[in-house]
C-alpha cells in the first residue's frame, strides 16, 4: 500500500512538472506572464515641429492654419485647451492672444492622424526683443 501511494505521488509530481515545460516549448521556449512589466512604458508618439506664418485661426473649431516658412505649405493644426501651451518671450500666453499674420513655432504631434498642436512660441518681429509690447 505504502509503495503505491509513493507512486502515486511520485506520478503526480512528474506530471505536474512536464505541463509547464510543455506549455513553455509551444512558446518557443519562453514563459507566459500576465503580469505587466515594471518596465514598459505606454508607446509615445513623436513630437514634430513647423516654423512659419499664422494665415487661419478658428478658436471655435479649435483648429489654427499655418502656412509654413521655407516651402509655403499650408498646415492644418487642431487646437487643444487642454494640452496646447502658448509662449512669447518665455511668458505664457493664452490661445486667444495669438493673431493672424504672426510668425510662430510649433511642436505637435499626430492624434488619429491629424496634427495636434501642443506648444506654440510666438516669435519676435525682427529688430523686437522678445515679450515687447505687453
Amino acid at each position: 500500500m505504502p509503495n503505491r501511494v509513493l507512486r502515486w505521488m511520485v506520478m503526480t509530481l512528474i506530471v505536474c512538472g512536464a505541463i509547464p515545460m510543455a506549455l513553455a516549448a509551444e512558446h518557443g521556449g519562453t514563459t507566459v506572464s500576465t503580469k505587466p512589466s515594471s518596465s514598459a512604458k505606454p508607446p509615445t508618439t513623436p513630437s514634430l515641429s513647423a516654423k512659419g506664418t499664422i494665415s487661419g485661426l478658428d478658436l471655435q473649431a479649435n483648429d489654427l492654419k499655418l502656412t509654413r516658412a521655407g516651402d509655403g505649405q499650408a498646415l492644418t493644426l487642431m487646437l487643444d485647451p487642454k494640452i496646447t501651451t502658448v509662449w512669447e518671450g518665455g511668458k505664457p500666453m493664452t490661445l486667444a492672444q495669438l493673431k493672424v499674420g504672426e510668425k510662430i513655432s510649433v511642436r505637435y504631434t499626430s492624434k488619429a492622424g491629424k496634427p495636434v498642436a501642443k506648444a506654440i512660441e510666438i516669435e519676435a518681429p525682427a529688430g523686437t526683443p522678445a515679450g515687447a509690447g505687453q
